[in-house]
């Protein structure tokens, strides 16, 4: 194999280009920009640490705030010892656990009874079933927390919001009563900015109810993402996270294939009939929605791409990039351009941050891409710029109206949630375009919250993005580098799709956007622990 005519032609090739003058300069170039671009002052007002975090915990409301937490949390654990103590010998208490013993007198029988119920979910065979399948794993969670996180992940795409709240919350109820000890979270500061314009949306909304319910779903994926950043303390934890979200987006790239190969009628709002009349589905899984399939792959396919450079063992190698391909594939059969594009330049981050000389494969594959894709994805793919297109039209018109909404409401927003929006949206409308959302995630966060609370959320992610890049330098270990740089290409990629799609229009999505932030902050904390 290595001396065939193949291998060496693919060599020369490479040694041609890498040995050109071309490439050569724009080595020379690259780093003569990375020079400039470090020495420049708008560089070290970035990087310069500000040491946010301690004028934080000297502050007033920060002494304040850990005061109670910490009053909270010391009270929690005599409460937890005194229960402890007197549920040993509790009647009640045995009764409670019995049905836990003998599921889980063995692992085999453990496994078996959860996979029971995984299957009840998943079949929906009859409502008691399903509600049943639900209440086991929930009951379980209470006395396994990382056996209930992991069962989540798998779970998500296939939950509604109550389901989803509710899961959220047990686990974080098991996880307080069970940890005596908590990780503090550098960015606390940033995360409670954030919620107090969540909360003040709330309170300005003309739909409490609604408005509440949509920002329990943002605790839910905070407490969530805490949950996270305390359990996933190891390498192992975290990578087999990753492999069970992997996993469920092969079950749901899998689910999604079988639907577009069978030609399940989806209706006609989701293409553009006139200029792509030849398509009659569009992949969509459980989800219920192409562009939310798309939106869940990007995020799990770039695990996938995580796991295949981390793994040392072939097998493993082998089957998670297969997943990655039926999640590609997936994703492509959805036939979202948006997410598309994200993934495009979540893989090109990615590449980018760990070896730059990867960016000759992403260049290789596009090639290739050009030839090898169906016409039905290229015209679909050159689409994005027609504005023409239906749908590109709609969604300007749509950016349009909202932008009209927001200069009107720009200091408070008009109240958090889908219905506050669509009510006060209509008053706006551009055309005919009427909608229940803006298409675009930051034009939806800026008409919710106010201009002031996209403010605080960009600071909140400009801070993750400075606290994680100022950390890698100081993680010894190349797959902890890895981990870290792909989620933060994951969340690039879903930030920049919500430039186009209002990507948390979906429960599931926005949570997943939290469960990201979790575990980015699990990877840094996690690196920095291995480097002390």
């Amino acid at each position: 194999m290595t001396n065939s005519k193949f291998i060496k032609s693919i060599t020369f090739i490479y040694l041609l280009i890498t040995d050109s003058y071309t490439v050569k300069l724009l080595s020379k170039f690259n780093k003569y920009m990375m020079h400039s671009v470090k020495c420049s002052l708008t560089y070290r007002t970035i990087v310069k640490d500000y040491r946010m975090f301690d004028i934080w915990r000297t502050s007033i409301t920060g002494k304040a705030i850990h005061s109670i937490i910490s009053a909270f949390w010391g009270a929690k654990n005599k409460c937890l010892d005194y229960i402890n103590d007197s549920t040993e010998t509790s009647f009640f208490y045995s009764i409670f656990c019995a049905p836990y013993e003998f599921c889980n007198k063995t692992r085999l029988r453990g496994y078996s009874f959860i996979l029971i119920a995984v299957l009840f979910m998943l079949l929906e065979i009859h409502l008691i079933l399903l509600l049943v399948g639900f209440a086991y794993i929930l009951y379980v969670s209470l006395f396994k927390t990382i056996k209930g996180i992991y069962i989540f992940a798998f779970l998500l795409p296939l939950l509604n919001l109550t389901q989803i709240i509710f899961f959220a919350f047990i686990i974080f109820i098991s996880f307080i009563a069970k940890e005596k000890e908590t990780k503090t979270v550098k960015l606390e500061p940033f995360f409670i900015l954030f919620f107090v314009f969540l909360v003040l949306a709330v309170l300005i909304s003309p739909f409490k109810v609604s408005s509440m319910r949509t920002l329990t779903l943002y605790i839910s994926g905070m407490i969530f993402a805490y949950t996270l950043v305390n359990l996933l303390n190891t390498d192992k934890r975290l990578i087999n996270f990753m492999k069970v979200n992997v996993s469920a987006g092969l079950f749901q790239s899998l689910y999604a294939i079988l639907q577009y190969r069978l030609r399940i009628s989806m209706g006609g709002t989701w293409v553009d009939v006139e200029a792509f009349g030849e398509v009659t589905t569009r992949a969509m899984g459980t989800l219920g929605n192409p562009n939310v399939l798309a939106k869940y792959l990007v995020l799990v396919g770039v695990m996938a791409v995580i796991i295949v450079l981390t793994e040392k063992k072939i097998w493993e190698r082998l089957f998670y990039g297969f997943c990655g391909a039926m999640i590609f594939t997936g994703l492509m059969l959805s036939l979202s351009r948006g997410g598309w594009l994200a993934f495009l330049f979540a893989i090109t981050i990615f590449f980018v941050l760990i070896d730059k000389r990867l960016l000759i494969a992403i260049g290789t594959m596009g090639a290739l891409s050009i030839v090898m894709l169906p016409d039905i994805v290229m015209r679909r793919f050159a689409s994005i710029v027609n504005l023409a297109d239906s749908s590109n039209a709609y969604r300007i018109s749509i950016w349009i109206g909202t932008l009209d909404l927001v200069k009107y409401h720009w200091l408070r927003g008009v109240g958090l949630g889908l219905e506050a929006f669509s009510y006060q949206y209509q008053f706006f409308v551009f055309g005919s375009a009427l909608a229940v959302h803006s298409h675009n995630l930051f034009l939806q966060l800026a008409s919710e919250i106010g201009a002031l609370g996209l403010v605080t959320f960009f600071v909140l992610l400009l801070a993750l993005w400075k606290w994680v890049i100022l950390s890698i330098p100081r993680m010894p270990r190349r797959k902890n580098v890895i981990i870290t740089y792909g989620l933060l290409a994951a969340m690039a990629g879903h930030i920049l799709h919500g430039t186009v799609e209002h990507v948390w229009f979906d429960p599931r999505i926005l949570f997943f956007f939290w469960l990201i932030i979790g575990l980015i902050i699990s990877s840094v904390e996690i690196g920095a622990e291995t480097n002390d």
